[in-house]
C-alpha cells in the first residue's frame, strides 16, 4: 500500500494583518494571511542572493481564530497542506491559486535584539547553537494548535 504526503512547513514573516471573516449559514470562521519566506544562497560568482516567496495561508474554525491573533511583521511558523484551486475572475479569466491550508500555527520571536511579550532576550554568549539563537516559541501565545 502506498502512502502520499501533502505537507508544508513554513517559517517566515507575516506580510499583512490577518483577514478574519465568518462564512455560510453556520458562521464558520476563515482567516487569510500572507507569509513571506526568504531563501538565501551564494552564486557561483560568490555573490549572496536573497529570493523572497509569498505564500497565501488559509485557516478555518479554531485555527482561523488563532491566526487572527497574528500581526503584520510577526514571525510565524505554520504547518498544513497545499491546495491548488482555479477560479474565474470578473473578466472571465481563469486563475490558479495555490495556498496552504493551515493545520497548526505558532508565533515565534527572534531572540537576537528583539523581544515580544514576556519572551526573554537572548544571551550574548557566542556559545549557543545557531538554531537555538534564531527562534523561540512564544509560550504566552499558546504554541502550536491542532
Amino acid at each position: 500500500m502506498s502512502s502520499y504526503i501533502n505537507r508544508a512547513q513554513l517559517q517566515g514573516v507575516v506580510g499583512n494583518d490577518p483577514e478574519l471573516r465568518y462564512v455560510g449559514e453556520s458562521g464558520k470562521a476563515v482567516c487569510n494571511v500572507r507569509l513571506a519566506t526568504t531563501n538565501r544562497y551564494k552564486t557561483a560568482q560568490g555573490e549572496f542572493v536573497e529570493e523572497t516567496e509569498w505564500h497565501t495561508i488559509v485557516g478555518w474554525e479554531a485555527i482561523a481564530e488563532r491566526m487572527a491573533q497574528l500581526n503584520k511583521g510577526d514571525w510565524a511558523a505554520i504547518e498544513g497542506r497545499i491546495r491548488t484551486r482555479t477560479a474565474t475572475d470578473a473578466k472571465g479569466t481563469e486563475r490558479t491559486h495555490r495556498e496552504i491550508i493551515c493545520e497548526r500555527v505558532l508565533r515565534v520571536d527572534r531572540l537576537r535584539g528583539e523581544t515580544r511579550g514576556d519572551a526573554t532576550p537572548a544571551p550574548t554568549s557566542q556559545k549557543s547553537s545557531p538554531a537555538s539563537a534564531l527562534v523561540k516559541p512564544d509560550e504566552s501565545w499558546g504554541g502550536f494548535v491542532s
